[in-house]
């Protein structure tokens, strides 16, 4: 072998020595031919073997190699140079006592901020020039003319006339502000103790001989009352008021509400707008140009239900606004600013319909009043003046 190239031989072959160098390394080729090494003469000492002690201790289980496919880890060789190697110092041994440094404390305290000055490039500012400390006097001001002085005594006040000490009584019978003439109904019933109520809005009117009168708060009659109700009804069996208003239901016993109240509808009856309790003690609500009958215990229509109101009470219009019975036994539709009678026939009191201003609303009214007729309500005066054909 040379310690340079010397170039691609084809016959080239390996001297005997580099043969036996290879194999002492590496072992002899067992395939193929073997080289004999001819013994070293030397004068040393053989070095001694002892042998082996014959012992029944079971052999230590050396596991094979496993053969592999991965690729052997590359190792550099280490670099051959000139350089001379870095020195480093011995430690020196001394007997001083090391230097205590305590280890830092872990905390969760967040570190103070302390923030970077900042660079700027602004032009400083010029220094101001000092003011004159001697300030120049102030040129004396005019002197204001004197105001002629007031005189003191006042001119005494013409003294008022004295009110009177006693109220005026206030009538009952007074009717609310704007009149009632243009009044229209969301509902009217008459209640368990006689008197017939008039809602409209948030308020109440009671009829009387004059018209409507003593216009309250609904919330001051039936407290827990809806404003506007859609319809109402009274029950002369069971004694209950019923308010209908969207798909809610409110139920009074005299003026006081029920426990359990309001409730909501079944959605087959939502959205009334009229409703009155015909002969046979049923309810019957009115919506659009449709009619129903209802109960507390419903929660769907009856079966036959809904049917058309001209089917049954010929000549009703379409959507009613309000309706009731009176105690009289006929049975009143009001639409606008008119209104239907019916007899407990269904059938159509002739004449009707008639405008409500001079018989419900006290406007145009004749002048023929009697004593009989201010004491009862007005709709039984114009009962018995109705002619007992129908």
């Amino acid at each position: 072998m040379a310690p340079f190239y010397q170039g691609y031989d084809p016959n080239f072959k390996l001297h005997e020595d580099d043969v036996r160098g290879i194999q002492s390394l590496y072992g002899p080729n067992r395939r193929g031919p073997t080289v004999t090494q001819r013994p070293r003469y030397t004068t040393r000492r053989p070095i001694y073997t002892p042998r082996p002690r014959y012992t029944t201790r079971r052999p230590i289980y050396t596991p094979r190699p496993r053969y592999t496919t991965r690729r052997p880890i590359y190792t550099p060789r280490p670099r051959y140079t000139t350089r001379r190697p870095i020195y480093t110092p011995r430690p020196r041994y001394t007997t001083r006592r090391p230097i205590y440094t305590p280890r830092p404390r872990y905390t969760t305290r967040r570190p103070i901020y302390t923030p970077r000055p900042r660079l700027t490039t602004r032009r400083p500012r010029p220094t101001r020039r000092p003011r004159p400390t001697t300030r120049r006097p102030r040129p004396t001001r005019r002197p204001r003319p004197t105001r002629r002085p007031r005189p003191t005594t006042r001119r005494p006040r013409p003294t008022r006339r004295p009110r009177p000490t006693t109220r005026r009584p206030r009538v009952t019978t007074k009717r609310p502000n704007g009149g009632t003439c243009n009044l229209r109904f969301d509902a009217i019933e008459q209640v368990h103790d006689g008197k017939i109520y008039i809602f409209r809005g948030r308020y109440i009117y009671t009829m009387s001989a004059q018209g409507p009168i003593n216009r309250q708060l609904i919330r001051r009659v039936y407290p827990g009352a809806p404003n506007k109700p859609g319809a109402a009804v009274y029950n002369r069996y069971t004694q209950k008021m019923y308010f209908f208003k969207g798909r809610r239901l409110w139920r009074f016993t005299g003026y006081r509400k029920d426990a359990g109240y309001p409730k909501l509808l079944p959605p087959d009856f939502r959205g009334i707008r009229a409703a009155f309790q015909w002969r046979d003690g049923g309810l019957y609500l009115f919506k659009g140009h449709n009619y129903t009958r209802w109960a507390e215990s419903l929660t769907r229509h009856a079966s036959g239900y809904p049917r058309k109101a001209s089917s049954y009470w010929r000549g009703m219009p379409t959507n009613i606004e309000a309706a009731f019975r009176a105690y009289d036994g006929y049975y009143y539709i009001f639409k606008y600013q008119r209104y239907w009678r019916f007899n407990s026939l269904a059938q159509k009191s002739p004449g009707f319909p008639r405008s409500t201003k001079p018989v419900w609303l006290n406007c145009r009214r004749p002048s023929q009043i009697t004593q009989g007729a201010a004491e009862l309500s007005y709709l039984t005066q114009e009962i018995r003046q109705q002619p007992t054909s129908d």
